[in-house]
């Protein structure tokens, strides 16, 4: 087992334990593919600052990566062998598992039910939306389209196919929502809201080797540690570096951060800043 650094976090409505510690990178399984202009950069980034800032975020049963996947990818990029995880326990009811709505602004007047006939997709109209609604979507004004799939892999193949025909056809690519507002369903706004998986299903995605795509998944964690700066050399030796990079940790000092927080970007969740 290797050192790790221990913290549980006294939240409104529970507990959450995170668990810092190194990890062999070769463990850690992806659940989303990577965009890879966003890896590209990250790496000069990471390069320029000779240090890895915050730790990637993993399911501690399963080794599956909630949040850093690029982190992780540039790492494997550039050769090192360890990196440094915070690992939680996926299934806590503290953790939520959301999605990202695409929102396509358009001046266009595109013919919906064509497209997604041409798509091969089959659909249903509806004018009535829950505001609750786990289905996949497809919304233009004030018509919805509920796409039907017969699994949650033949839907996220339907989602690469409308996003792949979109942009191919139209030259549009989406921007990424946490939520919709009636705002952004204007006439003729296109904004898609893929299947939302369960925990499980990510899971089970992630060991079978299966990739979703890039911003499939959004995962609230209501708690985590920044700031931990671990020197690039250590994670390129070969032996495991867990011991002294635990002492480096301990010899910092943890902040807490309440609710948001503006560092790199806005932080909705406490924050466990190390200085």
């Amino acid at each position: 087992m290797y050192d790790s650094v221990k913290l549980r976090i006294q939240l409104a409505n529970g507990k959450l334990d995170l668990d810092i510690r190194v990890e062999d990178s070769c463990r850690l399984k992806p659940h989303e593919e990577v965009v890879l202009a966003n890896v590209e950069k990250l790496e000069r980034d990471i390069i320029i600052s000779g240090k890895l800032r915050n730790p990637v975020i993993i399911d501690g049963t399963s080794k599956v990566i909630l949040d850093g996947t690029h982190r992780w990818a540039v790492l494997h990029r550039i050769g090192l062998k360890w990196i440094p995880v915070c690992e939680v326990d996926y299934f806590n009811d503290l953790i939520r598992l959301e999605r990202w709505i695409r929102l396509y602004r358009t001046s266009l007047n595109i013919n919906i039910e064509l497209f997604l006939e041409r798509m091969g997709i089959s659909y249903e109209k509806d004018r009535l939306l829950e505001e609750d609604d786990d289905s996949f979507l497809l919304i233009t004004g004030k018509n919805a389209y509920r796409i039907y799939a017969g699994s949650l892999l033949e839907a996220y193949k339907y989602l690469r196919k409308i996003e792949n025909g979109l942009y191919e056809a139209y030259n549009i690519i989406p921007s990424y929502l946490s939520k919709m507002t009636v705002q952004d369903s204007s006439t003729r706004n296109i904004i898609v809201v893929p299947p939302k998986p369960t925990k499980k299903e990510v899971v089970n995605l992630a060991l079978s080797g299966y990739l979703l795509p890039p911003k499939s998944t959004r995962h609230i964690i209501p708690a985590r540690p920044l700031g931990l700066d671990i020197p690039l050399r250590l994670l390129r030796q070969n032996e495991d570096p867990g011991s002294i990079i635990e002492m480096l940790i301990k010899h910092k000092k943890p902040i807490l951060l309440h609710s948001p927080v503006l560092l790199d970007r806005r932080y909705e969740e406490v924050i466990i800043y190390f200085i």
